[in-house]
């Protein structure tokens, strides 16, 4: 099995691979294990794919920079999610009927893979119908009653004024051109108006799988928060719809026609923050790539990814096509 340096740095163990990968799923009743394969996508954890008497499953080891309570907290999340209706991958439970893997500085989940493929390596936005089943998704995520402790996501929208002032520095004069424009125009959102939701905050290509039956599958809950409720559609506005040949603004139109459809409802300040707030995505995709290449030198490639993806978005607002 082939492993990057930098995914080596995040396990939190050294030696052997697939030993570890043995143990954890003996531990959920599986008693073979073969052909394990790296996940590369993502940051900060460390995933891996394995095929079991059982077919095909999913391995997520939390990297080392978790905390205990970074873990459990993601742990909690995810017993919420697997309750509800929401479109999530089943999780397995241990032999001690507990989700969570743990021994000495391993903590581990096991979960179903899903049989399809990610946006990101369809290499392909959502169609209309796609999106509509994603919006159901991120409706029935603000629906949960649950408020985990709070997370500091350095990615969030609404860290983009301390974001922009850590990756200053290293920005290049192109880019610092792009974004001084948004940071004023973030300036202009009055937060507190806003109505906060439980959120996933991370509804990009890489956390969607679109099985072979046409149903949506939403991964990754690390980041999810309690945050103003339209951060989630301006996310996918400026981020999952980027190759839209469209600018932001059709975008967000189409989006909330969709959401209202669905029986959704915004009220007169979140329709006026969301053009901001999906700019202010856009830029994060931007400076969230320098932060990873940069300053935590974590998955370079991915991390140029998104530095293309937030800069050419940012380019397109730039020149007017609104």
């Amino acid at each position: 099995m082939e492993i990057s340096e930098d995914f080596k740095a995040r396990l939190p163990f050294s030696g052997d691979i697939t030993n570890v990968l043995k143990k954890i799923v003996t531990a959920y009743n599986f008693r073979e294990i073969r052909n394990p394969k790296v996940v590369t996508s993502g940051f900060e954890d460390c995933n891996f794919v394995v095929e079991t008497e059982w077919g095909i499953k999913f391995l997520k080891i939390y990297s080392r920079i978790r905390t205990m309570e970074d873990i459990k907290r993601n742990i909690l999340i995810l017993e919420a999610v697997t309750k509800s209706a929401i479109n999530h991958p089943r999780l397995h439970l241990t032999k001690n009927n507990k989700i969570q893997f743990s021994e000495g500085n391993i903590s581990a989940v096991v979960m179903d893979y899903i049989d399809g493929n990610s946006y990101h390596d369809l290499n392909r936005q959502p169609s209309d119908k796609e999106l509509t089943l994603i919006l159901r998704e991120a409706m029935k995520i603000s629906e949960l009653n649950i408020k985990p402790p709070f997370i500091y996501d350095s990615i969030a929208i609404v860290n983009l004024l301390d974001m922009y002032e850590r990756v200053t520095p290293h920005l290049s004069p192109e880019d610092t051109g792009l974004l001084k424009p948004v940071v004023e125009e973030f300036k202009t959102v009055d937060f507190n108006s806003l109505p906060k939701k439980f959120i996933h905050g991370d509804l990009i290509s890489t956390n969607l799988i679109l099985d072979t039956n046409g149903k949506v599958w939403v991964i990754d809950f690390s980041v999810a928060n309690v945050y103003p409720r339209i951060q989630e559609m301006a996310v996918v506005a400026s981020s999952l719809l980027y190759k839209d040949e469209q600018s932001l603004k059709p975008r967000i139109e189409k989006l909330v026609n969709l959401y209202e459809n669905e029986g959704g409802s915004l009220n007169e300040q979140e329709r006026e923050a969301l053009y901001p707030m999906a700019l202010a995505a856009q830029a994060m995709e931007l400076m969230g790539g320098y932060q990873y290449a940069y300053i935590n030198k974590d998955n370079i490639k991915e991390a140029q990814h998104w530095m293309k993806v937030g800069r050419e978005g940012l380019m397109k607002e730039r020149v007017g096509n609104t």
